[in-house]
């Protein structure tokens, strides 16, 4: 037992509340429990309680035990002068406020079901990567509804947080912003840093200036990304070094996909008009430069393939770059319509398919589209890693059916 989870336990009512009377045997009924105080002070506040027939309004205090209050110096504190009711496991003491009134104090010790407690420590110990996945039952699908937008909101919330940084070094710029988010979801995970510093070394208004001139703009990327040698042999790549050698000095500068770039003056437009998301794919899927057909690699030449950006790529970059951008901007500028369209192109794009997504393959649990799978991220990375399983919905749901 912990605090937090006597927490759990005080908020959710999950107590025998049966002839329920404090340590000096007036009648307790709890009207309401309060809502939980994450700031200082105490831990629940507005709390609508009936003490011995009086009725109070006010604040509640939760210990482990009794001697805690007096331990923790709140009888020295004026934040607590408007606590109602002292909470305690085991031990309970009427506790004195700086004002030197009496709280009243409530031992829940053996009214709380030996089986929830059971459950949260199973939890607590458990090795596998998701807490209470021995715990599913056939109630899952209904907990996993209820809690999927909430989770959803959140991640797309959590990402949106990083947006914003990155808008404010950008001087409030949502172009340049859109360039560098999508420059680091190409570099994905081996090569975000990389790509994240090639975008701040060749800035967005630079690429601009350049946009209808495709070969300039692949010189300045390559060039910039330091991927231009001298000792190339075929002739592109050595056009490529002389055009970036007299763009240095002009600009005085210290592989991507030029095709993306083409279209990064309109892209932002097409994203905050366009309705339909396959027309958004449409323009991340522009041909390059016939010289890619037949290259990964410079001076390697292979057997010619198309290299248009597939359709993984681009659902990547609209999972994670085009797509928590939208969100962020309808939100900034409070446009609901641009958030409730980021969460509809979600929904038309495939699941993420990766280890912790399979961690969660269970009839119960629908992982049908990218709605989902972003869920489940979030509810990985942000409960489940971190057995944070009190915040958790799903934990919480699964805790109380006893």
């Amino acid at each position: 037992m912990n605090e937090k989870l006597l927490q759990f336990i005080w908020k959710n009512s999950l107590y025998n509340k049966e002839k329920l009377c404090d340590t000096s045997g007036n009648s307790i009924k709890v009207h309401h429990p309060g809502y939980l105080n994450t700031d200082a002070g105490p831990d629940f506040i507005n709390a609508k309680i009936t003490i011995g027939g009086t009725f109070w309004a006010g604040n509640v205090e939760i210990h482990l035990n009794g001697k805690e209050w007096f331990a923790h110096n709140h009888h020295c504190d004026v934040a607590y002068n408007n606590v109602i009711l002292h909470v305690c496991l085991t031990d309970a003491e009427v506790a004195v406020t700086q004002d030197n009134n009496k709280v009243q104090a409530l031992n829940l010790e053996g009214r709380i079901a030996t089986k929830l407690l059971q459950k949260y420590e199973y939890m607590m110990a458990a090795h596998q990567n998701i807490p209470c996945q021995n715990l599913w039952n056939d109630t899952l699908a209904i907990d996993w509804v209820q809690n999927h937008d909430k989770l959803l909101v959140e991640r797309l919330e959590s990402k949106m947080y990083r947006v914003l940084a990155d808008l404010k070094s950008n001087n409030g710029d949502w172009d340049a912003l859109l360039y560098q988010h999508l420059a680091m979801t190409l570099g994905q995970k081996i090569n975000v840093e990389p790509m994240k510093m090639l975008s701040h070394l060749l800035p967005y208004k630079l690429i601009q200036q350049h946009i209808e001139k495709p070969f300039q703009i692949e010189a300045l990327l390559f060039g910039s990304a330091g991927l231009l040698s001298p000792h190339f042999k075929e002739s592109y790549p050595k056009q490529l070094l002389k055009e970036f050698r007299f763009l240095a000095h002009k600009f005085d500068l210290s592989a991507l996909d030029p095709s993306l770039w083409k279209f990064m003056r309109l892209l932002l437009r097409i994203v905050l008009e366009e309705e339909r998301l396959e027309n958004v794919m449409l323009h991340l899927s522009a041909t390059p430069a016939a010289y890619w057909n037949r290259h990964y690699r410079f001076d390697v030449e292979i057997k010619e393939k198309s290299s248009v950006l597939g359709r993984q790529s681009c659902f990547s970059l609209c999972i994670n770059a085009i797509i928590p951008i939208l969100f962020s901007y309808g939100k900034i500028r409070n446009i609901q319509s641009h958030c409730d369209k980021a969460l509809n192109w979600l929904e038309h794009i495939p699941a993420e398919q990766n280890k912790i997504i399979r961690l969660f393959d269970h009839p119960s649990i629908p992982i049908e589209n990218a709605q989902h799978s972003q869920a489940i991220l979030q509810l990985f990375k942000n409960y489940c890693t971190f057995k944070h399983c009190l915040s958790c919905g799903i934990g919480n749901k699964l805790l109380v059916k006893l």
